[in-house]
């Protein structure tokens, strides 16, 4: 084979498993929509799930319904506001679909059992802490799972190892290289070679067709440093601050994260900062009546310092700790009650400083940039309500509406959320144009509508304060650079703290570091301050190689071309067991330096790219060396694949499992002992998250960790027979590999 045939050739083995004969797209598909469904399918098929992580604004939805057409039974668990948006588009669709609420599945919903299950803006889901999570992962019981979010990864790659264990085994990618996927949390720098196959993520970038080039494109303009209040104020509400204790939380990190917190406000305005403080005050002023009478505040209590807009931005609180309640009457340190006295004296001072302060810097910009052209649809976003309200009031209300949690507003009153924003955009949401008397042109809105609405009618989106991930970046871009508008470019406007509040808060840092982790995996684009689209990311280097790709040739063949001394080789992981058709393919890159496969994916594209640019080599060199390391790496995963799961939770619950089935065997209970065996091979072999935690509700009524007692403990056959049913995976199949092709650099550049 030619050097060039070769390496595309390596270029298609950086697909998601391929087609397989599937049924045909629908037509109400876009092109570049019908090429992410016929690489979902047998995704989903190979590995139980996928995360299709498009840029917003590029149809994931269509994509989703459209393989939901494959499944009898189809749940959709999206955010409340948006589930009325699926129902629509799958009644249009002729589509039979059921949909829940997220805050359904914060309740503890009892759900269905389903074939498919779409998770829209799964991002929610990336804490494994929470109600939600437990509720959904319980539902996944066989079904497949497609995770819908453009941005599955937020704050780090716990997000993304958290999305993926909804519904892979800890072992699952074991011959791809992760042993375990729950070790992976202790590596500051996991392998984002192994995940790449689950994840479809493009953007425009890199979607050549008429339909997405008709995107507008976002046009950053320069950052404004602007504060809520001027220098004269600010320097001493800032110091004031500095010397709150916080004494009703236990460490310096939780004090520390209040501050933070309280400043971020008062970065927003200073109406923000007010109602927060007046939250903080009512806090202490119980927490000090406790002290008095020799009690601590209930943990309970520590979360009413935050409204709804504060607990939206809760990645920031998920260390927050209040100081342990419960000491002894008359035993609360007098120590502390000064501490508590004093923070309130602060707060007082800080209060009655922030009611006789003027309109600051930020909002004399933000009145400034609006009246310059007062035509054109914006939409001012911020993370604080009392920011909303404040701006608003600032503005005048004229052709002006307010959307929160709690609603919209115009200048005649209180409307539905809908209502607003269907006067702001009556073209994105296909509805009638209202009445000049009534249009909003200017729609100052907090993230509520930062997901899934369209607001295309909009050309100008205004940071007015920045949030703590790039995450809420992208979602606002979002809702105005997305297909069906008419727009070809959309100004993006940012207002970023002063230094005295930005070197508190290192907001740019933050988000930029979080950018970076997103850049590496999981996402087809990022953003930072000032810069509202970062195309060049690793997902998207690997889609324009993915353009260049041939189907294989039959029967493995090399090329040796002009470049550095690594080699590339072309792989296809296929399962045994009956009925399989695809197989995993995957690109090894190894460098003669260390002998030792490459586990960033973003290194893996680079060496790529180079050998897609060299020139075919005169002569070839010496292959051994590079097969023998490959043979190496390729027992070593195979090994990796059958080894017993090393996930903590299932060897926990193995253990208890042994410790029962000992029991089982003294009582004679035959059944038990029976379902037993089989738990522990399931176990072995590996589960999902729902699968080992429903099995923990199982065996502990009987004492998972020290089950000794004789067969009056053991736990109901038929509940043991209903896990199995559920949970218990097939056979656990054999693992072949088939090398397809290799490149090999010859070292002369």
């Amino acid at each position: 084979m030619a050097g060039g045939d070769a390496v595309r050739c390596l270029c298609a083995m950086l697909a998601v498993p391929g087609e397989t004969g599937d049924a045909p797209p629908p037509d109400w598909l876009l092109p570049h929509q019908a090429t992410a469904l016929a690489r979902l399918r047998p995704t989903l098929r190979t590995f139980g799930g996928a995360i299709l992580a498009d840029a917003v604004g590029l149809g994931k939805t269509f994509v989703a319904l459209a393989l939901a057409r494959d499944y009898p039974r189809v749940l959709v668990a999206a955010p409340a506001h948006l589930c009325h948006q699926w129902r629509d588009e799958a009644r249009t669709r002729s589509i039979d679909i059921t949909t829940v609420s997220h805050a359904h599945l914060s309740r503890g919903a009892t759900l269905p059992r389903v074939d498919l299950l779409i998770v829209d803006e799964a991002h929610r889901f990336r804490n494994p802490g929470t109600r939600r999570y437990d509720t959904l992962v319980r539902t996944v019981r066989g079904a497949h799972v497609l995770l819908v979010t453009a941005t599955p990864l937020v704050n780090g790659p716990g997000d993304l190892l958290n999305l993926l264990r909804i519904f892979l085994p800890d072992s699952a990618l074991g011959y791809l290289g992760y042993a375990s996927l729950e070790a992976l949390r202790l590596q500051p720098t996991p392998a984002s070679t192994p995940v790449a196959p689950l994840i479809i993520a493009r953007s425009g970038a890199t979607i050549p067709t008429p339909s997405v080039a008709s995107r507008p494109s976002a046009v950053d303009h320069p950052a404004v440093a602007v504060a809520p209040l001027t220098t004269a104020h600010l320097i001493p509400v800032l110091a004031a601050i500095d010397r709150l204790r916080f004494p009703a939380f236990d460490t310096d990190s939780a004090a520390s994260l209040l501050r933070q917190h309280l400043i971020h406000r008062l970065a927003s305005s200073v109406a923000a900062a007010r109602q927060t403080l007046q939250r903080h005050r009512a806090y202490l002023q119980r927490a000090l009546q406790h002290a008095r009478h020799g009690r601590d505040l209930p943990r309970r209590e520590a979360r009413r310092i935050f409204g709804p807009d504060d607990l939206a931005q809760g990645e920031l609180f998920s260390l927050l700790h209040p100081a342990p309640p419960g000491r002894r009457r008359n035993r609360v340190p007098r120590a502390h009650v000064r501490n508590l006295e004093h923070d309130l004296r602060t707060v007082d001072r800080l209060l009655t400083r922030l009611r006789r302060v003027p309109p600051g810097p930020r909002l004399r910009a933000i009145r400034r940039l609006l009246d310059h052209s007062p035509a054109r649809k914006t939409i001012v976003f911020t993370g604080a309500t009392a920011t909303a309200a404040a701006l608003a009031a600032h503005l005048g209300w004229f052709r002006l509406g307010v959307a929160t949690a709690g609603g919209g507003r115009i200048a005649s009153g209180p409307v539905t959320l809908d209502e607003l924003l269907d006067l702001f955009a009556p073209t994105a949401r296909n509805c009638r144009h209202p009445a000049a008397a009534v249009t909003v042109t200017t729609l100052i809105a907090t993230d509520v509508v930062s997901e899934g609405v369209n607001l295309q009618d909009a050309d100008r989106i205004v940071h007015y304060d920045i949030p703590w991930t790039p995450l809420r970046l992208q979602q606002r871009l979002g809702r105005v650079v997305r297909l069906g508008s008419c727009h070809r470019t959309v100004d993006v406007h940012w207002f970023v703290p002063p230094p005295a509040i930005e070197s508190r808060l290192d907001l740019e840092h933050r988000i930029a570091l979080k950018s970076t982790w997103q850049d590496r995996i999981g996402s087809a684009t990022t953003c930072r301050v000032g810069i509202a689209v970062l195309d060049d990311t690793v997902l998207e280097k690997r889609e324009r190689l993915l353009r260049l790709g041939v189907p294989a040739a039959n029967g493995p063949a090399h090329a040796w071309v002009r470049g550095p001394a690594i080699a590339a080789f072309g792989l296809i992981w296929k399962e045994t067991s009956a009925g399989a058709t695809e197989g995993v393919p995957e690109v090894v890159l190894m460098p003669a330096a260390t002998m030792e496969p490459v586990t960033d994916l973003g290194e893996v594209l680079a060496g790529l790219q180079t050998l897609v640019d060299a020139p075919e080599a005169a002569e070839a060199g010496r292959v051994e060396p590079y097969l023998q390391a490959l043979r190496v790496t390729i027992r070593d995963r195979l090994r990796r694949h059958q080894l017993p799961c090393a996930g903590r939770d299932a060897r926990y619950l193995a253990t208890g499992v042994l410790r029962l089935a000992r029991a089982a065997g003294r009582g004679r209970c035959r059944p038990a002992l029976e379902a037993f065996d089989r738990i522990l091979r399931a176990l072995t072999g590996g589960v999902p998250e729902g699968g080992l935690r429903t099995l923990h509700d199982t065996l502990t009524p009987v004492g998972v960790s020290n089950a000794t007692a004789g067969q009056s403990a053991l736990p109901d056959p038929g509940l043991l027979s209903r896990w199995l049913d559920d949970w218990e995976p097939g056979p656990t199949p054999s693992i072949t590999v088939e090398l397809v092709t290799a490149v090999f650099g010859d070292g002369s550049r």
